[in-house]
């Protein structure tokens, strides 16, 4: 597109083509934010899961533990204790009437000792250690004894699986958001990019008008003059009148107009830029008395406009 599109359009370009990077950037913080939510509510939903699996595993142990206690068979207790100890759980303890009498531990656990003197809870309780572990105390309780238990279970259960399924959500979710916003900011430079070569010349700081004798032409505002009187041109008619006049002098063949004015058209020939310049003429034929002379015919070359004497071209 000539320097005279570029003008015309400038002020309608800077309007809209941020749009596109401003909508795309709404929708993809908009994304983000979405994504981020469903990890959080994926890691809730894990934890709790993990949570009620932790808590019914000790209470089915404790179930088993009140049957071995009456039977005094703590040798059971304690392979129940270590067979836990094979999956996901890291430590176990067992205090019946205030003496410890299974105490187990994964060889990497990091355990806290238990008090056996301290009052065994009446519900079972789960909390989270420090380190993100889970650990589930239940009370040990005897058939028709439930407001008077005789001890406690303590199991530690890790947290190592839940974090590595959250983990590998996010590390999904954080993909196809940095894929978004690459993608973004990809459609956001060719966006610019393209803005900016459109309008390279005006943001160059190419004076806004042309004036090359009487002749003054405004590119912003599309209008063109000579000694003070409008010229009526079509877009086409205005953008080869400003080719002419920003080197005024300078020959222009046919093919070096059409590239420079009909560089969008596949169909365009000679012929047409012949048509223009005969439909130049007659336009400036309104406010100046030789026209011909005005936009010279350099034989076998092209055309130039001629304005280097201002005497010469004053119009009537």
């Amino acid at each position: 597109m000539t320097q005279p599109a570029l003008y015309c359009h400038a002020v309608m370009a800077r309007r809209w083509w941020a749009v596109p990077v401003l909508a795309s950037s709404a929708l993809l913080v908009l994304a983000t934010g979405l994504a981020v939510r469903d990890v959080k509510r994926y890691e809730a939903r894990v934890l709790a899961a993990l949570h009620t699996s932790c808590l019914r595993r000790t209470l089915a142990l404790e179930a088993s533990a009140e049957t071995w206690i009456v039977r005094d068979d703590l040798e059971s207790l304690r392979a129940a204790a270590k067979l836990l100890l094979m999956g996901s759980g890291l430590y176990a303890d067992v205090v019946v009437r205030g003496e410890l009498v299974v105490s187990d531990a994964d060889a990497d656990a990091s355990v806290h000792p238990i008090d056996p003197a301290a009052a065994p809870p009446r519900e079972p309780l789960l909390r989270t250690n420090a380190d993100g572990t889970l650990e589930v105390l239940a009370p040990i309780l005897l058939a028709g004894h439930p407001d008077d238990p005789i001890g406690v279970l303590r199991i530690g259960y890790s947290n190592a699986f839940a974090v590595e399924t959250v983990r590998r959500r996010g590390l999904f979710a954080a993909l196809i958001a940095g894929g978004g916003w690459i993608l973004c900011g990809v459609s956001m430079a060719t966006v610019v990019f393209w803005h900016r070569r459109r309008c390279s010349r005006t943001e160059r700081g190419d004076a806004a008008v042309i004036h090359c004798g009487p002749l003054t032409i405004d590119r912003r505002g599309c209008t063109a003059s000579f000694a003070d009187r409008p010229i009526d041109l079509t877009p086409k008619l205005f953008e080869l009148l400003t080719v002419f006049a920003e080197s005024p002098g300078e020959v222009f063949s046919d093919e070096e107009l059409l590239r420079r004015i009909w560089s969008d058209s596949a169909y365009a020939a000679s012929a047409d830029v012949k048509q223009h310049i005969y439909l130049l003429r007659r336009k400036m034929g309104t406010v100046h008395p030789d026209p011909k002379a005005l936009i010279e015919n350099v034989k076998g070359f092209g055309y130039r406009l001629v304005c280097e004497n201002e005497k010469e071209l004053r119009g009537r």
